[in-house]
């Protein structure tokens, strides 16, 4: 048995269950973190991958579109929003954002994924219509859009349930919902990195009601802050119970924390300096194990070294993400132009670490040609 010869004795338990298939317990998810060698712990990670995809790798090929950086709430973990007075706010008009979209369409995109701040001028009659100008592109992008923290904060400025912004979102042609705004789901944690934002338990809930609408979804692990080992175990725990219960998770994406120019270490001494490419690499692959019953684990290139990223693909990681155009708005003479650059690189380093490259986009539906 793989598993057995190569996590030996101290952890011939955790072996066994995973030669059966049997779910990990908590504790044996904080044993593997512990206490299982790297390398050997990627082979087992590997093994399970293969098994499900073979070597194929998904990568697409989308822009994020942040319409607006303007948020109703601070969160110590966050840099990206503002109040709506700071001299760099911002929230784009759907005309702007129609021009873009349609550079971007002329030049190989095919899915948006967007996501921002939680603006009460962007209410869910702006994102509807956003929705029917993006999809009426050709050829029709693809659209994930909004987290489960923008959905809560829409049920409530429109006094809405969240069923009923959901249905109309998707009438207006919402493909997807991303896995942001997870973060963990441990409420001590939670206290200290995004006090501010819906609790773990709401997070959830948003997701359900989404799964049970027929939506298929993302969740995400914001790691390398002050949470410890049995903090990031207990939110795979809970992404696997609602898993067993929906089925409507379609990837798990650990996302590395980057602490620059972040208020967290300012706040508490107890915050680190983000991640190492060994914590990485090994949060990827004991999230392979722990989470059988999610077909895909996710890295986003972007949040580590793409060094880090090929690695990963030998660690259980089988999607790595897109934003495979390098988007640059020039401003001139009044104008807004929209260069949007293809990155070819991602392919290749799929291809040089002797796996299949494959664009699909988030639903892992095949991109038309």
């Amino acid at each position: 048995m793989l598993a057995s010869r190569l996590l030996g004795d101290g952890l011939g338990d955790v072996a066994r269950k995973l030669g059966s298939d049997e779910p990990l317990t908590i504790d044996d998810g904080v044993r593997l973190f512990k206490e299982a060698d790297l390398g050997r712990l990627g082979v087992l990670a590997n093994s399970v991958k293969e098994r499900l995809h073979d070597d194929r790798v998904y990568f697409r090929n989308d822009l994020n579109l942040n319409h607006t950086n303007v948020c109703a709430i601070s969160c110590a973990l966050c840099v990206f929003g503002v109040s709506k007075n700071a001299p760099n706010a911002y929230t784009m008009d759907l005309d702007f954002i129609e021009t873009k979209g349609r550079a971007a369409v002329e030049q190989g995109v095919n899915e948006f994924h967007i996501v921002g701040g939680l603006n009460p001028e962007c209410d869910l009659a702006y994102f509807e219509e956003m929705f029917r100008r993006l999809g009426a592109l050709r050829p029709r992008p693809f659209l994930q859009a909004l987290t489960a923290v923008e959905i809560d904060y829409l049920a409530r400025i429109e006094n809405l349930e969240v069923e009923d912004v959901l249905r109309r979102l998707r009438d207006a042609g919402l493909g997807s919902l991303p896995g942001g705004g997870a973060e963990i789901f441990d409420p001590e944690v939670r206290k200290k990195v995004c006090r501010p934002k819906i609790s773990g338990e709401r997070w959830l809930e948003v997701h359900r009601v989404a799964h049970r609408m027929g939506f298929k979804t993302n969740a995400t692990m914001l790691y390398g802050h002050v949470e410890d080992y049995g903090a990031r175990v207990r939110h795979m725990a809970a992404i696997r119970e609602l898993q067993e219960e929906t089925g409507g998770f379609q990837a798990f994406i650990p996302l590395s924390f980057n602490p620059e120019d972040t208020q967290l270490a300012k706040r508490h001494e107890d915050a680190r300096d983000g991640s190492t490419g060994v914590d990485d690499l090994r949060t990827v692959a004991v999230s392979r194990l722990f989470l059988r019953n999610v077909k895909h684990i996710k890295l986003v290139w972007q949040t580590v070294s793409k060094r880090v990223a090929q690695v990963s693909l030998g660690y259980g990681v089988d999607d790595i993400g897109g934003s495979s155009f390098e988007e640059r708005i020039v401003h001139a003479a009044g104008a807004n132009s929209h260069e949007f650059v293809r990155s070819p690189w991602l392919p290749k380093l799929i291809r040089d670490a002797g796996r299949e490259p494959i664009e699909q986009n988030s639903a892992y539906e095949p991109v038309a040609g």
